[in-house]
């Protein structure tokens, strides 16, 4: 007996299928302990990635300025080694915020793990291999779960990250009240402004 023809817009519905590619986010810190699942990236196309980092505080703070240095170089060799596009760095202390964008999904990974590995090595001053400075007996990790990623795939949301990315450079320089002045005021406006072009 001839097998039925499954629907292209069937198979693309499936759950699985939906699972696995119609995801834009990936990681993050409530990803931890989670199953593993397939990172959805796409090439062409900006991406938000963020490393956080709970031991980034005092001497190991991304904000001294021999660890914004070191992050610099790192983020400028690796990014040009592996074909990594980056357009902003926003650096918060304890975590990064990188709008970037990629030809090559293997590139990416490659400059992924080149990162995180360098910057936990240098800002720590750990040795390949060995545990971190004053956390023996403790579990070796110096990021907080998964690195997070978001495929933005429209203009609406690379201006919400323009927004988002201004959010945390006040952080940096003012504090957490006054990023969230700001985000309040900038999702009013985007909010006006979505209803403005749907109702056009």
């Amino acid at each position: 007996m001839k097998q039925k023809q499954q629907s292209l817009f069937d198979y693309h519905n499936n759950t699985d299928t939906k699972r696995k590619y119609g995801r834009t986010t990936h990681g993050g810190v409530e990803s931890k302990g989670k199953r593993k699942e397939f990172r959805p990236l796409a090439e062409n196309k900006w991406t938000h990635l963020t490393l956080k980092s709970e031991k980034a505080k005092g001497p190991w703070s991304f904000l001294t300025p021999k660890n914004q240095q070191i992050i610099r170089e790192i983020l400028k060799e690796k990014s040009k080694k592996w074909g990594v596009k980056i357009a902003e760095c926003v650096n918060v202390g304890n975590h990064l915020h990188i709008k970037l964008k990629f030809k090559y999904r293997k590139g990416f990974q490659n400059f992924l793990r080149s990162v995180t590995s360098l910057i936990a090595r240098k800002i720590t001053n750990a040795k390949k291999g060995t545990k971190l400075p004053e956390q023996k007996g403790k579990q070796n990790k110096f990021w907080q779960g998964l690195a997070f990623t978001r495929v933005l795939k429209t203009s609406y949301e690379v201006l919400q990250l323009k927004g988002y990315f201004k959010a945390n450079h006040i952080q940096a320089q003012k504090g957490e009240k006054a990023r969230e002045r700001y985000l309040n005021a900038f999702n009013s406006w985007i909010h006006s402004l979505r209803t403005e072009t749907s109702s056009a």
